[in-house]
């Protein structure tokens, strides 16, 4: 979530993060005052975590102010974020019936995936290296 703030240059957010694993927080939910594009963020969450673009935009809106993230596969969430208006929800994993729930809803998600979201790190130290110390790297990944 704060690297979500950082990157989108988010001045005014009210930020709720909860579940704590190993002192870092897996889940959180934020609103903002701006309306921003769905498509940057898209774009942004894409290239900067090097995921594939999994994004259904059951809301059909073409700004939002909202997003959750759950790490892996807790879909149990997706109606909480309807119910209390977040127009994007994130996650690991999804399986047909979960995008059919999304759909009925019309809550607008992406998800990247199981074994993408624990590259997460890897993928921000080597930017964090590159961006500080002019390093080049590379991310070799067995996947393909």
């Amino acid at each position: 979530i704060n690297h979500i703030i950082k990157e989108l240059n988010i001045k005014n957010y009210n930020k709720q993060e909860f579940c704590e694993y190993k002192w870092s927080y897996i889940w959180g939910w934020i609103k903002f005052d701006e309306w921003i594009d769905v498509l940057r963020i898209i774009d942004l969450l894409v290239t900067t975590y090097w995921f594939e673009d999994n994004f259904y935009n059951f809301g059909n809106k073409e700004t939002i102010n909202s997003i959750c993230v759950v790490s892996w596969f807790w879909w149990d969430d997706i109606l909480s974020a309807k119910t209390q208006n977040y127009d994007l929800f994130i996650t690991g994993e999804a399986s047909h019936r979960h995008l059919i729930s999304a759909k009925e809803l019309e809550q607008s998600v992406m998800f990247w995936g199981h074994r993408e979201t624990e590259t997460i790190w890897v993928n921000l130290l080597a930017k964090h290296l590159e961006r500080e110390f002019w390093i080049e790297t590379v991310f070799l990944d067995k996947k393909y």
